[in-house]
């Protein structure tokens, strides 16, 4: 029967509605939704057609949807399922050959540091095995990003909810003074209280993502500077240095997967061309907007 699902409370009213489709709509195919037992969204379909049979009659029919419904959504699923994975496959396609390049750093690290006998090359050698552990992970935590706003996994990468962007910025600033190069400089000016509606996780990457991308590009003795504040009900954040700078000719890209302006690679080999990339899809998750200025040998600002 296909009043299994409707709770019993609701049940004269379906009939009503059911009754009504044959009176005001005698002849034809309909498929509608209700909220049957347990709050439970149900699909039912009512076919009625003429038979004629010396004098002429209407046949109406009824069925439950639910099993086809929930069969189509399976269907749909393992499509967005092929999807993704072509997805993932594409992307490890792309950054192998970056990932390749600190693993052989790391193996010959390895390798002369076994060989070597003497306390200031073995600290040397660690310090490069360090560095490039520190690379590979910033890799696959980009990587493990991109999937992950794309194509959100569980309930943490759907979940929006009131942030204060002060207190997120602050610490991301904090943390981010262990990675400063000699006599480089780190200052923020924070706006207390600035609140919106975002997802944590992927906020807090974007953000740490623009703060590191700013001291990886800047010279030692460089200045970084952060500022918070909010303005007309938005948030607005910038992230300034004193760096390279980027070519003119670069400035529409630097956004584009994988892309790293040509005095970039130049200038720090190890970066992978994820980073800005992951900025960008969360700004527009969260409806935002983000530009850049920039001049070379002088500095950018997202």
């Amino acid at each position: 029967s296909i009043y299994i699902y409707v709770n019993p409370e609701d049940m004269e009213d379906v009939k009503k509605f059911n009754a009504s489709i044959t009176v005001n709509n005698p002849y034809g195919q309909y498929k509608y939704q209700f909220k049957g037992k347990d709050n439970v969204v149900e699909w039912q379909e009512w076919v009625t057609r003429i038979i004629v049979n010396g004098i002429t009659e209407f046949q109406t029919t009824g069925r439950s949807l639910k099993e086809q419904m929930e069969s189509e959504k399976i269907i749909f699923q393992m499509g967005l399922n092929q999807a993704k994975m072509e997805f993932i496959e594409q992307l490890a396609s792309e950054i192998s050959h970056d990932i390749r390049i600190p693993l052989t750093v790391l193996n010959t690290s390895l390798y002369l540091l076994k060989k070597s006998d003497s306390a200031e090359s073995q600290k040397k050698y660690m310090s490069q095995i360090a560095d490039v552990s520190t690379d590979l992970q910033k890799m696959i935590e980009n990587m493990v990003s991109i999937i992950r706003i794309r194509d959100p996994i569980g309930d943490d990468d759907d979940t929006m909810a009131s942030i204060d962007l002060s207190k997120l910025v602050k610490r991301i600033t904090e943390e981010s003074e262990y990675l400063l190069k000699s006599n480089q400089k780190l200052e923020a000016y924070i706006e207390p209280d600035v609140v919106i509606d975002g997802n944590y996780n992927f906020l807090t990457r974007a953000l740490d993502n623009l703060v590191v991308n700013a001291i990886q590009y800047t010279k030692i003795g460089g200045l970084i500077t952060i500022s918070l504040k909010s303005e007309h009900d938005k948030a607005i954040m910038k992230v300034t240095d004193n760096g390279i700078g980027i070519p003119e000719a670069d400035l529409e890209k630097v956004f584009d997967r994988l892309y790293r302006s040509t005095n970039a690679v130049s200038f720090f080999e190890n970066g992978s061309g994820l980073g800005l990339y992951i900025v960008k899809m969360v700004v527009e998750k969260h409806s935002g907007l983000i530009d850049l200025k920039s001049e070379i040998d002088k500095g950018t600002t997202f």
